[in-house]
């Protein structure tokens, strides 16, 4: 009988042990997530920052385009 409780005591330690080692892998698992969280954040405001320089690009296409029709006109004359 000593033998069954020396082994459902050993028993219990290892899943003790395995379990510590499944909340540290959780712990660390929610550090990532965290992490990726923070980058997921970060690139959605780098793709903020390149769609209003993509927007503003776009006006001085515009604006060129204009300077390069007045230009034309003016070879014209």
């Amino acid at each position: 009988m000593s033998f069954i409780h020396e082994d459902i005591f050993s028993v219990n330690e290892s899943l003790n042990s395995v379990n510590e080692d499944i909340f540290s892998v959780n712990e660390s698992l929610s550090f990532i997530h965290e992490d990726i969280f923070s980058v997921n954040e970060a690139l959605s405001f780098i793709n903020e920052d390149i769609f209003s320089v993509n927007e503003s690009l776009s006006f001085i296409h515009e604006d060129i385009f204009s300077v390069n029709e007045a230009l034309s006109f003016i070879n014209e004359l």
